[in-house]
């Protein structure tokens, strides 16, 4: 996670091993952006999954992983959530899909638990918000090419400045926290910092709301 104080201007980096970890900080975030699914259907897809893969084209829709419906999501396994998936939706769960199921749903049972947490969570997508900080153009190079991994870098750098993205760099070894993961948390933060000043757009607008009364929307 990268956060920027507001009284002070400093940008800082951190490691959490849950969101919960991320949550439980001395002073509360004023708009947390994280990519993970945020609301979930009883079933058939989001619509912010869908106009997000819209925006993005090909090849990047790609990146854009179908949210679980809510019914496969207390699944213990990938073979009952693909179960349930299927046979509510027509489709199954695949074995990225499944590897997120556990971070959404702590999120979400954080959501349900304290609905004030609503009002300062956003779900994001780097490759939306990096589409957008493009000038609106959506980035056909991978994340982990190097020509790819030059754009996004460019546009952080452009941003936030090239010292301060070496300063996270260099606090964090390699093996435990990729360049690519670096940007991404920076496209997330570039996202936080929009939505705290008001610029931020969401996709669809107004969000969609899921049975349980939270939104589902991407915000950019």
């Amino acid at each position: 996670s990268i956060s920027r104080d507001l009284a002070t201007g400093e940008i800082s980096s951190e490691v959490y091993s849950s969101v919960e970890n991320l949550l439980d900080q001395s002073a509360r975030p004023v708009a947390l952006a994280i990519d993970i699914p945020i609301g979930m259907t009883d079933s058939g897809p989001r619509e912010c999954d869908r106009l997000a893969r819209e925006l993005l084209g090909s090849p990047r829709s790609s990146s854009v992983f179908p949210a679980p419906i809510r019914p496969a999501l207390a699944a213990n396994t990938r073979k009952e959530a693909h179960e349930v998936s299927k046979s509510i939706d027509g489709r199954g769960v695949g074995a990225q899909a499944w590897g997120l199921y556990a971070r959404i749903r702590e999120v979400d049972r954080i959501l349900r638990a304290i609905p004030f947490a609503r009002r300062f969570i956003y779900e994001v997508h780097p490759e939306v918000s990096f589409a957008v900080w493009n000038g609106g153009a959506s980035l056909e190079e991978p994340k982990k090419s190097a020509e790819g991994m030059a754009i996004r870098t460019g546009l952080v750098d452009g941003s936030f400045g090239r010292e301060v993205r070496r300063a996270v760099r260099q606090r964090h070894p390699s093996n435990l926290v990729a360049d690519d993961d670096i940007n991404d948390a920076f496209a997330a933060l570039w996202t936080a910092e929009r939505i705290h000043s008001g610029v931020a757009g969401v996709i669809p607008h107004p969000p969609q709301v899921d049975p349980l009364g939270i939104e589902m929307g991407m915000w950019y």
